[in-house]
């Protein structure tokens, strides 16, 4: 079973920071989608989410960042990912999408690619 913790990023209003831990299977894809989705909006249009502790990931997985990258964008938001360990990147550069879901090694570039953060 995956884990989801996520809170408001304390150095972005503008965001969320979600840490997933576990198989980001069909299951886990689901409950991550039900779980996020709402808290994207005009006030968070921004999700940063650190994949360092996610060790599996199928195509549901990529379904589901591909649809919170969709409600973010609808806002005018983004989405970053950092963290990936080396098995859930490659599904990720075989789709042809370390470019479009704004993958970083690390935070900083991560919260970096999401632009600017909008002004309060």
């Amino acid at each position: 079973m995956m884990q989801i913790d996520w809170k408001a990023d304390p150095e972005r209003h503008d965001t969320i920071r979600a840490s997933l831990e576990g198989h980001l299977d069909p299951d886990a894809a689901t409950r991550l989608r039900e779980e996020l989705l709402p808290h994207l909006g005009q006030e968070t249009p921004k999700l940063l989410l650190d994949m360092s502790r996610i060790d599996w990931m199928g195509s549901a997985g990529v379904g589901s960042l591909m649809h919170l990258l969709a409600r973010a964008q609808a806002h005018g938001g983004a989405l970053a990912l950092f963290g990936c360990v080396p098995r859930v990147r490659s599904v990720l550069q075989v789709c042809g999408l370390e470019a479009i879901l704004n993958v970083s090694d690390g935070e900083a570039e991560a919260r970096q690619r999401l632009g600017p953060s909008a002004s309060s």
